[in-house]
């Protein structure tokens, strides 16, 4: 395994389980809050040693933040970014940069539109907040009502300002008829570009969220968000990671 994945996400002490964040990676079965299904997600990095290209014959797997969840009603506006608009909400640019959530938190908190905010920080088997190495998955429990998405998103760490996340209004795991689903939801999520900092060549580049010396590194730009299209060569999301979303016995 890469040298870089064993490093620490420093989430802290300044994240408090207050208000409407839910601190993900642990928690049980039961019922929902009212009128609402409990929901287990589960976020696995599948990546391999040769998921990402790095050029001359190399390759290596691939890393990511913690998750940030937020639970707002269906068809609502994602709450992280709108494509093809500059960046506005607070705190997604540090977070895609920096692979910190807590102004993202802070900045979602004061979002009146959301019903939930939860961090999925603890890797399933571990003692503390860590990054979301190949092999390693987060699990949440969260409440979602049938007239509810669940947008999600995390910073990519061989990239400068890119997330993995639901581009759309987020996961619906409802029917037609209101009842919950079960499944495998990867595909609904891609590599989203926020557009604050020149890209370098992924896991190549020095400015990097695993490799850049300071939080500041790196040549800023101000796009508006995209799916990226660089000119770089990035894996499938569904070859770096697996979404599965059930719900929990009432």
């Amino acid at each position: 395994m890469n040298a870089k994945f064993p490093l620490l996400l420093s989430i802290s002490a300044a994240l408090s389980c207050s208000g409407l964040l839910s601190c993900g990676g642990g928690g049980g079965g039961g019922s929902g809050s009212s009128g609402k299904t409990r929901f287990e997600i589960i976020l696995e990095n599948i990546s391999t040693d040769k998921t990402l290209g790095l050029g001359a014959g190399r390759s290596e797997p691939v890393a990511f933040s913690a998750f940030v969840l937020a639970v707002h009603s269906e068809g609502d506006a994602n709450p992280f970014f709108q494509l093809g608009q500059p960046l506005s909400v607070e705190g997604v640019e540090k977070f895609a940069e920096t692979a910190i959530p807590s102004d993202l938190i802070v900045s979602l908190q004061l979002n009146r539109s959301l019903s939930l905010i939860a961090l999925a920080s603890t890797p399933v088997g571990a003692s503390g907040a860590a990054l979301l190495g190949p092999g390693s998955k987060y699990r949440s429990v969260i409440d979602v009502s049938s007239d509810e998405d669940i947008a999600i998103a995390a910073s990519f760490l061989q990239g400068n300002d890119l997330l993995l996340a639901t581009p759309g209004s987020g996961i619906h795991p409802f029917d037609a008829n209101g009842n919950p689903v079960s499944g495998e939801f990867s595909s609904q999520l891609a590599l989203v570009d926020v557009g604050t900092e020149v890209n370098e060549a992924p896991g190549l580049g020095a400015n990097q969220v695993l490799s850049q010396q300071n939080d500041s590194a790196g040549t800023a730009e101000s796009r508006p968000v995209a799916l990226v299209s660089d000119g770089f060569s990035y894996p499938l999301s569904t070859n770096m990671l697996k979404v599965t979303v059930q719900p929990l016995s009432q």
